[in-house]
């Protein structure tokens, strides 16, 4: 079945590890109907965690302090929100209001996704923690064929799932459900 791989960098992944961040926001968004199953890539940029090394030590924890370049949980995206922040004069009045869901400011929203323009917020539930971070190479991209016909790739490998992936997506990417015990 298909899901997406997203890749979150690690101050998000710990206000999301938290349940601080249950909106993550997009540009774009999956044509999949919601709900959806969507893995957490944390991204090797370095990270002095604040939040997390003041809990008690929970098996999770360790998994995303020490989850970089890996997949460190999943979710259940249940619904896709659109998203939109515009102000008259970006250079001087906008506010610095967190949106809390997101844990965003305005500022943040706007410069990632521009003035006034339309980006999605996919809303984090039924959050998985793995106890052991998996490796990329766990994931298959997703065959972008129906499952009664098999795509060129995997009539070439005799496989019923496409390429094992090898690089992080940039923002997400569709993938096959994995069967994760974490």
């Amino acid at each position: 079945m298909k899901a997406v791989l997203i890749s979150i960098h690690p101050q998000w992944c710990e206000r999301i590890a938290l349940c601080d961040k249950t909106l993550e926001v997009r540009k774009t968004s999956p044509k999949l109907e919601s709900p959806f199953r969507c893995y957490i890539y944390q991204t090797k940029k370095k990270w002095p965690y604040k939040l997390l090394s003041k809990l008690p030590s929970f098996a999770w924890v360790e998994t995303v302090i020490f989850g970089h370049g890996k997949v460190i949980g999943e979710f259940i995206c249940d619904v896709i929100v659109p998203i939109s922040v515009k102000y008259s004069d970006v250079n001087s009045h906008v506010a610095l209001r967190e949106f809390p869901l997101t844990c965003l400011t305005d500022k943040q929203i706007i410069d990632y996704l521009g003035n006034g323009v339309t980006g999605y917020g996919w809303h984090i539930s039924n959050l998985k923690i793995y106890e052991k971070p998996l490796r990329l190479d766990n994931f298959f991209h997703a065959c972008d064929k129906p499952s009664e016909a098999n795509c060129s790739v995997c009539e070439e490998t005799g496989k019923d799932r496409c390429k094992q992936l090898r690089h992080p997506p940039q923002s997400w990417c569709y993938v096959m459900e994995v069967n994760c015990n974490g």
